[in-house]
């Protein structure tokens, strides 16, 4: 199973210092398609992934040690139609804990992990457990969140460690543009992402606010053009002085969690590719995202490099866009034109490619 991140511990609710205890797992057949059946993949995408469960409503029940005597009622089938593809119920035992993974999964409910695309975690709850489900290529694990009780039962643990991730305040965004007003576009992406639970992600709102905003009437045009000289106005220096403000081993913590995801991102490219052949549509969402999600690290860098660091992180940026470019067939046809935060990032900074794709 592929090792969790700092990033899905904290979208899971879980302390980046929890210890996942292996319980049980079950493996995927080898064999990618059943008695001959289409895979989801192949099948025709005429409706949503609902829609095809419903066409081939034949799965195999998972037999998973240790699931039954946590969480009574909730069980696990493999479809056979794409084992990449397992359905959790709930079943219907009056009395047990909900269960959930962002959304609750209630009673009698069911949830799909569709691992075709990458991997899908869930955080479970019983009533004497929390428990994380994970779903990998079809392959299934479970693992029991614990805190060890001595040094001695840590060490014989098999276990996952998050790396240290800076401890960033939810920045205040109309706070931060210091009198000046913000694009719609940019005020609602920047506040959505200032109350996400990845702590690098509320740093990115702070650094998307600095970088994109841009003057809306003469007025402000003038001022921002007249005080830009001396650095002393504007969202772009509220935003620098709040990122300085914070502990300096924030701002370590916070080039190595863009590091680590940086390195996510390159490895997601192959996948990305893939299924563009396959699913154009939905890649086409998908490419959007990682698009966004590379801007996202561009924030970071912008405000390390106010505050004069960033070297490694900008290497490893320079080192992610080599890559992406060996992948062109993937953003030649790819339309995000109508997408506003890349077409501000193509007219303020005209060398970063992934804004260039939108005006293409």
């Amino acid at each position: 199973m592929k090792q969790l991140t700092s990033k899905v511990l904290a979208e899971l609710g879980l302390e980046l210092d929890t210890e996942l205890i292996p319980v049980a797992s079950d493996l995927a057949p080898n064999a990618p398609v059943a008695q001959g059946r289409a895979t989801a993949s192949e099948m025709p995408r005429s409706g949503s992934l609902a829609d095809l469960l419903r066409t081939a409503p034949v799965f195999n029940q998972i037999q998973l040690e240790g699931l039954a005597e946590r969480f009574p009622g909730l069980q696990l089938r493999r479809w056979l139609s794409d084992p990449f593809i397992v359905l959790l119920e709930a079943g219907a035992v009056r009395g047990s804990k909900p269960f959930g993974a962002h959304e609750w999964l209630d009673e009698g409910a069911s949830l799909v992990l569709d691992s075709r695309q990458g991997p899908t975690f869930v955080r479970l709850e019983g009533s004497t457990c929390v428990c994380i489900l994970g779903c990998q290529e079809g392959n299934i694990e479970l693992l029991e969140a614990s805190t060890p009780t001595s040094s001695a039962s840590l060490d014989a643990l098999e276990k996952w460690r998050a790396a240290p991730i800076p401890d960033v305040p939810r920045p205040d965004i109309r706070a931060l543009t210091a009198g000046g007003r913000l694009q719609n576009w940019l005020l609602t992406e920047s506040e959505q992402m200032a109350s996400a639970a990845w702590p690098l992600r509320r740093l990115c709102a702070a650094g998307l606010v600095a970088r994109l905003w841009s003057p809306e009437d003469s007025q402000e045009l003038r001022e921002s053009l007249t005080r830009a000289l001396t650095g002393s106005w504007g969202p772009r220096k509220a935003t620098v002085d709040w990122f300085r403000a914070l502990e300096q081993g924030v701002h370590h913590q916070v080039e190595s969690s863009a590091m680590e995801e940086a390195d996510e991102l390159s490895q997601q490219l192959p996948t990305l590719q893939s299924h563009a052949l396959v699913d154009p549509e939905s890649a086409t969402r998908q490419c959007l995202q990682w698009l966004l999600d590379r801007d996202d690290l561009e924030c970071a860098l912008f405000l390390l490099r106010c505050i004069e660091t960033g070297k490694s992180l900008e290497g490893k940026l320079a080192e992610l866009d080599r890559h992406a470019s060996e992948f062109e067939s993937l953003w030649a046809t790819l339309d995000v034109s109508e997408n506003e935060r890349l077409r501000a990032v193509a007219w303020q900074e005209p060398d970063a490619w992934w804004g260039q794709l939108a005006v293409a």
